[in-house]
């Protein structure tokens, strides 16, 4: 361990690279180099646990991810790993307390709903954890979700019932009916309860998170966001959000008096964002709660900026809330004072329940400043936080840092007008009340399967397109493709280029719609130029996955495999390019190229030698490039190379009898002894006198002249 700061970055980025072309082998090696460094890195520790599990080494990954919840023990995301790895190898007990400290670690960050997930993996796994249940409970009630509160309230009171205490029972069923005094299942509750008659098994039904199969991930996220969508628009739901996170600040009068049996604190005192803990102990409750409740009433009819200076006063007074930051950024992005408002919005993000409408606020209220640099990044973030929710869990990580380096590159951009043109595209396709359902469209029809199927960003059509309209033109492409009509998708194709004449993935359709019209040489054109275009503009797994692609249509293709050689080698995939090289040369030979074979087999050597490469690839590489030196009658040099074989391979048995042959062949009798009797010294020292044999066999068969081969068959048959 030398602490190298620059190995380590450096090994972590090409971990990075690696894992982003989901090679999890070279990942891993890259990330242990990382290590090597920085043992206690948490980041190298968790991404080598992500290579490890990709790689199906369970028990690898939970023991990197174990020593990365250690050294960073306020972040939960290594325990939620933990958890879900302890799952998958059955240990239930180990990935209930790591999913337990995974959400006191999201509620002490105020990310509610993660910190739901977890509880509710709590209950999934063991349902009668009455810690896991009381603070969901909580959780519930605080951000306006009441029937779910009820529900976990009553399966409280069903489990403390059974361990014997029953007012203590009775108070939480009381407490779900105060609640939700209509609910007939709280009043039944409250009912048997007092008539001392045992209460059932309440189930709750608000589990986000559950032990799935492989093939439910795709659609968990996109599952999760149908729940939480309103039918409005994004801006209008995190209002209503909002105003009923204040609401129930204003109505709060949780009792003190009902505890867990088996720990002796309060509902409220377990919850972190409850009125007791966001409001400074310096302020009063009551002066907080008055100004909050005309802060709502003026809201509601319309009074912006007095209902804002409602709310700031309760701020002042010690109120710690993201639905409070909102509703002050909110009335002030109505009203007069935008500058006012950027502060407030960009508080409001932290909470997850309020994050999508802020950035799209944020986004609406920069531009009106006109900062139109900031309300770009705004919108782009929204359209991230979006995006990654509605891909399988293995390719949010691509997603989320292939968003990054777009959001990069935009905040380099100058031109201001495609600036606008994109804050509009991102708007048009959110602002609406439909805006979920259309973006699942987008990204089902116009991102699965596109290029190779590497992880899309649908930032990408807006970031190439001069109009939103580039979505319908060519969702309307692949509607015709697939009916079979090909001529008219080219011709929608054409006219969609007037939109997005730079939009790759509108190319790429063109390209396959050429090749389904039978246009073959015009379509791998289109394809290299494609390719080479993503490999100018340093999106290489891209460029790769295409230039792969033609060289499947086109085995010839020199310049493309070419191409891909040098970017498999500036992108650190150095074994992939050296079996590109390997089968460039066998296409050289098969052209009878014997040259430039040779030397396409000699830059592949040279390239592996660089490297630690495994020694039979090495070997490979030397026995066909001595073949073709035999074959050129090149036999000085084929003896050169085959010398270097039989020190990386001394068990090659058809080296060695090269090496015999061509001594004898160059009248190097006295060397040709010296390589038989190496040989057979190495065989009968292992105990391969039939190998031995047959081995001078064949040599005697192309040497018949030769009486040292007879004399050494004759000395192994005593």
């Amino acid at each position: 361990m030398s602490g190298r700061t620059d190995i380590f970055e450096r090994a972590m980025n090409q971990g990075h690279s690696a894992a982003w072309d989901q090679s999890w082998d070279s990942a891993a090696a890259s990330y242990r180099q990382a290590l090597n460094e920085f043992p206690d890195d948490p980041k190298a520790l968790s991404s080598l646990g992500l290579c490890l599990y990709r790689l199906e080494q369970y028990e690898q990954a939970l023991n990197f991810y174990g020593r990365a919840a250690a050294v960073s023990s306020d972040d939960p995301l290594p325990l939620e790993k933990v958890a879900e790895l302890c799952e998958q190898l059955g240990k239930i007990d180990q990935a209930t307390v790591a999913r337990l400290k995974a959400a006191e670690l999201y509620l002490n960050n105020r990310e509610s709903e993660k910190s739901v997930d977890n509880f509710s993996m709590v209950t999934r796994l063991d349902p009668k954890n009455l810690r896991a249940h009381s603070r969901l409970a909580v959780i519930f009630e605080h951000t306006g979700r009441n029937k779910q509160a009820v529900r976990e309230y009553l399966t409280l009171a069903s489990l403390i019932q059974r361990s014997g205490d029953v007012q203590k029972a009775l108070q939480a069923a009381r407490y779900a009916l105060k609640i939700a005094p209509e609910n007939s299942e709280a009043r039944q509750a409250v009912m048997l309860l007092e008539e001392s008659k045992p209460l059932p098994e309440f189930s709750p039904k608000v589990f986000t998170g559950q032990l799935r199969k492989p093939a439910e991930k795709a659609s968990r996220d996109s599952d999760k966001l149908d729940q939480v969508v309103s039918g409005l628009d994004p801006v209008a739901d995190a209002r209503k959000r909002a105003v009923g996170m204040l609401a129930s600040l204003v109505f709060e009068e949780l009792p003190e008096d009902i505890q867990q049996p088996s720990t002796g604190h309060s509902f409220q005192s377990i919850f972190t964002g409850s009125v007791g803990n966001i409001i400074s102990k310096q302020s009063d409750p009551t002066v907080v709660r008055l100004h909050l409740s005309q802060a709502i009433d003026m809201q509601t009819r319309g009074e912006f900026e007095q209902a804002s200076q409602e709310i700031e006063k309760v701020i002042e007074a010690g109120l710690d809330h993201a639905a409070a930051y909102f509703n002050v950024g909110f009335l002030k992005a109505q009203g007069k004072d935008l500058e006012g408002a950027v502060p407030n919005l960009q508080r409001a993000l932290m909470h997850p329940d309020l994050a999508l409408g802020s950035r799209l606020l944020l986004g609406q209220t920069l531009r009106r400043l006109g900062r139109i640099e900031e309300a770009t990044i705004e919108y782009l973030e929204a359209l991230k936080l979006v995006d990654s929710k509605m891909v399988p869990e293995e390719n949010v990580y691509g997603l989320v840092q292939l968003y990054e380096s777009l959001i990069a590159a935009e905040s380099q951009h100058t031109d201001l007008e495609a600036k606008q043109r994109l804050c509009d595209n991102i708007e048009e396709l959110l602002m609406r009340v439909n805006w979920l359902k259309h973006l699942m469209q987008v990204r089902r029809e116009l991102l699965v399967g596109v290029d190779g199927g590497s992880v899309r960003a649908i930032a990408e059509i807006l970031l190439e397109a001069r109009s939103s309209r580039i979505v319908e033109s060519v969702n309307r492409i692949r509607q015709l493709t697939q009916a079979g009509y090909f001529r008219s998708a080219m011709e929608e194709a054409f006219y969609a280029l007037d939109y997005a004449p730079t939009y790759l993935p509108l190319h790429l359709d063109m390209g396959e719609l050429l090749l389904q019209l039978g246009h073959h040489h015009e379509a791998i054109e289109k394809f290299n130029t494609i390719a080479h275009t993503y490999s100018m503009r340093g999106e290489l797994g891209r460029a790769i996955d295409l230039y792969r692609r033609v060289i499947k249509l086109s085995p010839i293709d020199l310049t493309a495999r070419n191409r891909l050689i040098k970017l498999l080698i500036d992108h650190g995939q150095v074994k992939e390019a050296i079996a590109e090289y390997i089968s460039l040369a066998e296409v050289y030979y098969d052209m009878a190229d014997l040259n430039k074979a040779h030397q396409t087999y000699s830059d592949a050597f040279l390239l592996a030698q660089d490297k630690v490469m495994d020694v039979e690839i090495k070997a490979q590489i030397l026995r066909r490039m001595a073949d073709i030196d035999l074959q050129s009658l090149d036999w000085r040099q084929a003896l050169r190379i085959y010398e270097q074989v039989r020190r990386l391979k001394p068990d090659d048995l058809h080296v060695r009898i090269r090496l015999v042959d061509l001594n004898f062949r160059l009248a190097n009798v006295e060397q040709a002894t010296i390589e038989l009797d190496d040989f057979l010294a190495y065989l009968m020292k292992r105990g391969e006198k039939d190998q031995a044999i047959r081995f001078l066999k064949e040599l005697k068969g192309e040497h018949p002249d030769k009486p040292i081969l007879q004399q050494r068959l004759e000395e192994l048959s005593l």
